[in-house]
């Protein structure tokens, strides 16, 4: 078998294509450039390299301990401060505000 392309290499892993890529410029993935220059590679991967990242990521991949702090609850009074004051409200409040005497003549 050849050399594999990142999009046979993603869709093994069930990753997108530019998640294998990302690992090969970060050089955690090693693979073969067979494109004309640098500045766009066209990566290849070796399948014996692809197993062999997939041993190293079994090796570091531990489970997550399990936390300890309970989640908190929220209290009724917002942090903020603010409050909630409906639109009829305020309007209301503004009219009986503007209502003062008549104005003289």
């Amino acid at each position: 078998m050849g050399y594999l392309s990142a999009k046979q290499v993603a869709a093994k892993w069930g990753v997108t294509k530019e998640h294998v890529r990302r690992l090969a410029n970060e050089g955690r993935l090693s693979f073969v450039n067979v494109g004309m220059g640098p500045k766009r590679p066209r990566m290849r991967f070796d399948p014996e390299e692809v197993r062999l990242f997939e041993e190293r990521q079994k090796k570091l991949g531990t489970a997550c301990p399990p936390s300890t702090r309970t989640a908190s609850r929220r209290t009724g009074r917002s942090t903020s401060g603010s409050m909630d004051v409906s639109f009829r409200a305020r309007l209301a409040a503004r009219e009986s505000a503007k209502q003062g005497p008549p104005p003289s003549r």
